[in-house]
């Protein structure tokens, strides 16, 4: 399973997407080991994971698949609340990750709503840290994690720090 579970054992996954080693380094440090590849970066894929044991996922055509081509979760892009209908009507995969392309649009309630019916495990992209507690918070009962889509350093250890706190609050 891909993810962290904190003391009450409820597990909220993060999963990174970045073309940045030292994010990569800092997230596997951090215990978070499932990286998001664009199709054409397959070859960053390789070389980082003949540094570090990652678990390589690649993003083509609305489709996540593994380092076996397998595929593993089903990718949306949401910007209006008839989106979330069209993510009942593909049913063949246990994940989805959604990227909430304005998401205040949606009412969070919608949104958790629309989840739980789903009866998958949901993911929500996320660009900074901030944004993927908001999700993480909002969206509690309905996402069973963030895919952190960023660049610098900062977000990881901000994000790590704030799951810190949370389970630290519930000791």
């Amino acid at each position: 399973k891909m993810g962290s579970v904190n003391a009450n054992g409820e597990s909220k996954s993060v999963w990174i997407w970045t073309g940045n080693k030292q994010v990569m380094t800092a997230a596997v440090e951090r215990g978070w080991n499932t990286f998001i590849f664009d199709s054409d970066c397959s070859q960053l894929a390789k070389d980082w994971s003949s540094i570090a044991l990652i678990n390589l996922l690649y993003i083509k055509d609305g489709v996540l698949t593994d380092s076996e081509s397998r595929s593993v979760a089903l990718f949306f892009e949401i910007s209006s609340p008839q989106h979330l209908e069209q993510m009942f009507v593909r049913d063949e995969l246990e994940n989805i990750v959604i990227n909430l392309l304005d998401w205040q649009v949606i009412p969070a309630e919608n949104l958790v709503a629309a989840l739980q019916g789903l009866n998958k495990r949901v993911f929500a992209v996320a660009e900074t840290a901030p944004e993927a507690q908001t999700f993480l918070e909002a969206l509690e009962h309905g996402l069973d994690g963030v895919v952190l889509k960023v660049d610098n350093i900062d977000a990881v250890l901000k994000l790590k720090e704030y799951f810190d706190k949370r389970s630290e609050a519930r000791n």
